[in-house]
């Protein structure tokens, strides 16, 4: 099917970061892995990191860990409070 692409408000697509966005995400890694070219398989959502969760957690073809933190909006945690 051909369409003509519309501009729309994220979160018209997913009220919640966490729960609508994040699961979308995660169930399509797919595309994610095509448009980068790269291969990650999700492990885990919400993974505890010291005093913080991760949205994605996962580990990609060659074994290495890969992290996916989102965001729709600004965040309220610095990352370097994360390291």
């Amino acid at each position: 099917m051909i369409g003509k692409l519309k501009k729309v408000p994220l979160r018209k697509l997913w009220k919640k970061e966490d729960k609508d966005f994040t699961a979308w995400l995660e169930e399509n890694i797919d595309y994610l892995n095509d448009i980068l070219e790269f291969d990650v398989s999700i492990e885990s959502r919400e993974k505890r990191a010291g005093p913080f969760r991760v949205d994605l957690y996962g580990e990609d073809n060659l074994g290495n860990k890969v992290i996916i933190e989102n965001q729709l909006n600004n965040s309220t945690v610095s990352h370097k409070e994360m390291c």
